[in-house]
């Protein structure tokens, strides 16, 4: 199956509508589900980097659903990135699930299983391109 473009851009579009600034959502789920992320943003104070590694990563998507210019060598280059953070591979594409997850948390009743199987399927390519690192 493939994933509907219009539904992602249009999930991303609504939760942006809906909750403003949608990195604090993200990442309280993300720091609730994998503490151990946690000590990795001690730094960010002011959620500064927080709030840009959201936009790059939505950024990512939009050019992965779209042209594809950048974004499947910007996930590969970013997945090696953060294993030298100390982000095991494994734990990588769980941020893009956190998204998801916030997303369908924010558009309630307008996440469909439309909605549902177009992010399960970017989910599970966007994965493909973080393990394929070698």
């Amino acid at each position: 199956m493939e994933f509907d473009k219009a539904l992602i851009i249009q999930s991303l579009e609504i939760a942006g509508e809906r909750a403003g600034d949608i990195a604090p959502l993200v990442y309280a789920r993300l720091f609730s589900q994998h503490p151990e992320m946690l000590p990795l943003f001690v730094r960010d104070k002011t959620g500064a980097v927080r709030g840009e590694m959201l936009f790059k990563v939505i950024e990512a998507i939009l050019d992965f659903v779209g042209p594809r210019t950048y974004a499947n060598m910007m996930i590969r280059n970013e997945a090696v990135t953060h294993e030298g953070y100390g982000v095991p591979l494994e734990v990588f594409g769980v941020f893009f699930g956190t998204l998801r997850d916030t997303l369908c948390e924010i558009l309630g009743r307008a996440w469909t299983p439309q909605t549902e199987a177009s992010w399960r399927t970017l989910l599970s390519e966007l994965d493909e391109y973080a393990k394929a690192t070698g």
